[in-house]
C-alpha cells in the first residue's frame, strides 16, 4: 500500500478571536518606487542537521530580498534580525507598509516594526 505523504507540518494555528490587520494593499502588489511596499514571510527548511527556519523581508518593487536571517527557533529574534538587516540596508522612508499572509508573522514584524518607528 502507497501512502501519500503530507507535504507541510503546520507549525502555528490562529485563534478565530485573534484581530486581523487591515487589508492596505488589496492585492496591490506593484508598488511605484522602491520601499514603499515591503512583505515578509518565515518558512522552515530541512537540513542535514535538522530543522531550521528561514525569515525573509521582501522590496515589492524589485521583487528582491532585503533582509533575512536563519535560526533553530521561530522567534521574535529571528524576525527582528530580519527585519533590521532590512531596515539598516535600505533605511526606509516614513510610510512604509509591510505585508504579510500569516497574522503570526504579521505580528512579530508589526512589533519589531513598530519598535523601529517609535526608535526612528
Amino acid at each position: 500500500m502507497v501512502t501519500q505523504r503530507v507535504a507541510y507540518k503546520v507549525t502555528t494555528k490562529r485563534k478565530h478571536s485573534d484581530a486581523v490587520a487591515d487589508n492596505l494593499l488589496n492585492q496591490n502588489f506593484n508598488p511605484v518606487a522602491p520601499n514603499h511596499i515591503w512583505a515578509g514571510d518565515v518558512t522552515y527548511l530541512k537540513t542535514v542537521e535538522g530543522w531550521i527556519y528561514l525569515a525573509i523581508v521582501l522590496d515589492l518593487y524589485p521583487r528582491r530580498i532585503v533582509g533575512w536571517h536563519i535560526d533553530k527557533r521561530m522567534t521574535t529574534d529571528l524576525v527582528s534580525k530580519a527585519m533590521m538587516k532590512a531596515y539598516n540596508l535600505r533605511q526606509p522612508p516614513k510610510g512604509l507598509v509591510f505585508h504579510s499572509d500569516s497574522n503570526n508573522v504579521l505580528a512579530l514584524f508589526y512589533c519589531i516594526n513598530h519598535s523601529l518607528m517609535v526608535h526612528a
